[in-house]
């Protein structure tokens, strides 16, 4: 597998699925299990704060995208992005670089110093970004859109209109199915979920 322009033993395992999907929770499991994880909103949030990034979104947008606290309103840029495909477009230019540097940066890093079963990608734009390339496996977290829908409104605060325009911000579900190596349907209890990772991982490491 090649991670940042050298081969790698260790799977690099990209991880997918439809909004509000579980993904996280499978995140999580791999990550007890020992992986690494390279969690890409946590990354996008962390370069929405660098200096250059800031005065870019001011230019763009005015001081009205910043939050009281001087730092810029992931909500606000939400509904800006999610509504407009080219606004969309004009921020994952801008943000995209910076992210894959951080992600590949810190696997490196992991890859050098540390000793893991394997490396993660938690990326909602996985395939859309190109990230799959960089994978050796990547795992489709299935769940009913109807649950993920419950989900996201419950948990996240969401609208069913900002939950169909993130849904409809990604690429198709069963596109996504598709592409992927393997699939973890979601349907029963959190430890079902866990249970059906472990066995996931297990199938790839060997």
């Amino acid at each position: 597998m090649v991670q940042g322009g050298r081969m790698s033993a260790v799977p690099i395992i990209g991880l997918t699925g439809g909004v509000a999907s579980g993904k996280s929770t499978v995140a999580d499991t791999l990550e007890e299990l020992g992986c690494f994880v390279s969690d890409s909103d946590v990354i996008a949030h962390e370069v929405l704060l660098e200096p250059e990034v800031v005065r870019v979104l001011v230019d763009r947008w005015g001081q009205e995208i910043l939050s009281e606290d001087g730092s810029p309103s992931r909500s606000k840029i939400g509904r800006l992005v999610f509504s407009d495909s080219k606004q969309r477009q004009w921020l994952e230019e801008r943000l995209h670089p910076r992210i894959n540097s951080r992600r590949r940066s810190a696997i490196d890093a992991i890859l050098d110093s540390s000793e893991v079963p394997a490396c993660v990608i938690d990326a909602p734009l996985l395939f859309e970004a190109g990230i799959d390339e960089e994978c050796s496996t990547v795992i489709f977290v299935e769940t009913p859109i109807d649950r993920r829908r419950e989900w996201a409104l419950r948990d996240r605060g969401w609208s069913e209109a900002d939950f169909d325009r993130r849904e409809r911000a990604q690429l198709d579900v069963e596109e996504k199915k598709r592409r992927s190596n393997l699939t973890i349907t979601n349907l029963g209890s959190l430890e079902e979920l866990r249970t059906r990772t472990c066995e996931a991982f297990h199938s790839i490491i060997g």
